[in-house]
């Protein structure tokens, strides 16, 4: 009987400790520029509470730039229940194409509709990919008003436009295969926007030139919270477990 309890005890402090409200973003919106060159993509959502999905790819390399993508807001896949993601990007410069050899690429994701509490240092801006023969910086924003990229008539400013208090943080990457992450956040904030920008230099090897393929995102931090429960409730059931194999001796 006790074996069930610490059973079913054990199974509703995980149970405790993983569930929260879930937080449904409005559609995702993805801006891209380079030199005088734009374009924009909206997401869609399929159902109410889906994921909300946008993809990318030129027929006609923009200013240069080949690009294609996936970005996707309110992830499940992400393990959190806040999260953006600009993820599978593969773009390469082809010098001969055009501008790209000179004008930098420019990719900026943002959805409004989170509610999910998020503390102090609560967002993790994570990347992993591979840069050749370029640099890349990638920066995110929270921003309370609720709007696309902080000031929607503008998405290719969230620098200017989120202003630098509404700073998660920024990672400045060079070439190789590569990672990292940083947290960042006020406290606390509910009902907010993300914004994620990614802004990729030029290189001078030959082409192409330069070729990126990487995944960067934000989303909730692990909660210490929930995890010293979870290790507090898997504790007394080990204790309830010892006392009854003492009881039986």
């Amino acid at each position: 009987m006790l074996s069930r309890i610490a059973t079913l005890g054990l199974g509703a402090i995980v149970a405790s400790a993983m569930a929260a409200s879930p937080a449904f973003a409005d559609p995702i919106e993805v801006f891209l520029q380079s030199g005088t060159a734009t374009a924009t993509v909206m997401g869609s959502t399929s159902t109410t509470g889906s994921p909300s999905i946008a993809t990318y790819a030129t027929t006609t390399a923009l200013n240069g730039w080949t690009v294609a993508l996936a970005a996707i807001s309110y992830a499940p896949t992400l393990n959190t229940n806040a999260g953006i993601d600009l993820g599978g990007v593969a773009s390469t410069c082809v010098t001969a194409a055009g501008g790209c050899s000179t004008d930098p690429l420019s990719i900026v994701i943002s959805a409004p509709g989170f509610n999910q509490v998020i503390g102090e240092n609560g967002f993790l801006l994570q990347y992993g990919g591979t840069i050749n023969s370029g640099a890349l910086t990638t920066s995110a924003w929270w921003d309370t008003s609720g709007s696309y990229f902080c000031n929607p008539s503008d998405p290719g400013n969230p620098a200017t436009n989120c202003g630098p208090s509404n700073l998660i943080g920024t990672l400045n990457l060079s070439s190789g295969s590569t990672g990292a992450t940083l947290t960042g956040g006020p406290d606390p904030i509910r009902s907010y926007s993300l914004t994620v920008a990614a802004a990729f230099s030029t290189g001078t090897s030959a082409v192409p030139d330069p070729f990126y393929s990487f995944d960067t995102s934000v989303v909730q931090a692990s909660e210490p919270g929930s995890l010293a429960l979870f290790g507090a409730g898997l504790l007394g059931c080990l204790m309830l477990g010892r006392r009854r194999r003492t009881r039986q001796s």
